[in-house]
C-alpha cells in the first residue's frame, strides 16, 4: 500500500483503506446492537456469522491500493453481498422473538437495508466498467471515496432505528 505522496493512486488507496475501516465499524455496530437486545443464547450459527464479516474484510484488505482497482469494486460486493445474507439471517432470528417486535421497522427497504440495495448494483458495476477500462482513475476514486460515507451514514441510521425499537420495546421481567 502507498499513502504517500498524494495522488490518485494513493488516494484512492486512503479511501480503500478508510472504507474498509468503517465498514468493519458499521457490521460491529449493527451486529452487536442486534445481539445484546436479544435475550435467547446464542448459538453456532451466530457464532460463525459474527465471525464471518470480519474475517471477510481481513482477507478484503488484500485489495487495497493495488492496480487496477476493479478487484477492490468486485470485493466490495461481495462483502454486501454477504453482509445482506447475514442481515437477513438476523433479522429472521430477531422477528421470531415476540418481544423485539418494535425491530421489524430496522428491516424496511428504505432504511438500513437500503444499503444492500443501492451497493450490491453499484460496486459491481464499477467493477465491471473498470474491469473493461470505461472508468477514468478520477472516476475509480470517485466511486470508491463513496464508500466510507456510506458505511457511516447506514451506522447512524441503523442507530436511529435501533434507539426508536429500543425505547418502544416493552421490558418484560426475566424472573
Amino acid at each position: 500500500m502507498v499513502f504517500w505522496p498524494i495522488n490518485l493512486h494513493s488516494l484512492r488507496t486512503w479511501f480503500e483503506f478508510s472504507a474498509n475501516l468503517f465498514s468493519a465499524l458499521c457490521a460491529w455496530v449493527a451486529y452487536s446492537h442486534i445481539a445484546i437486545s436479544r435475550r435467547r443464547i446464542p448459538s453456532l450459527a451466530d457464532a460463525l456469522t459474527a465471525f464471518s464479516l470480519p474475517l471477510c474484510l481481513l482477507f478484503g484488505n488484500s485489495f487495497v491500493g493495488t492496480e487496477p482497482a476493479w478487484p477492490w469494486f468486485y470485493f466490495a460486493t461481495f462483502f454486501l453481498a454477504l453482509s445482506l445474507a447475514i442481515t437477513l439471517w438476523t433479522f429472521r432470528i430477531l422477528h421470531s422473538e415476540s418481544e423485539l417486535a418494535t425491530f421489524r421497522h430496522l428491516s424496511r427497504p428504505t432504511g438500513y437495508m437500503s444499503i444492500f440495495a443501492t451497493g450490491i448494483p453499484f460496486y459491481a458495476l464499477a467493477g465491471w466498467a473498470d474491469q473493461h477500462n470505461y472508468l477514468s482513475p478520477l472516476v475509480e476514486d470517485i466511486c470508491v471515496a463513496s464508500a466510507a460515507p456510506s458505511a457511516l451514514i447506514m451506522c447512524h441510521i441503523f442507530l436511529r432505528d435501533w434507539r426508536r425499537a429500543i425505547s418502544k420495546a416493552h421490558a418484560t421481567d426475566p424472573g
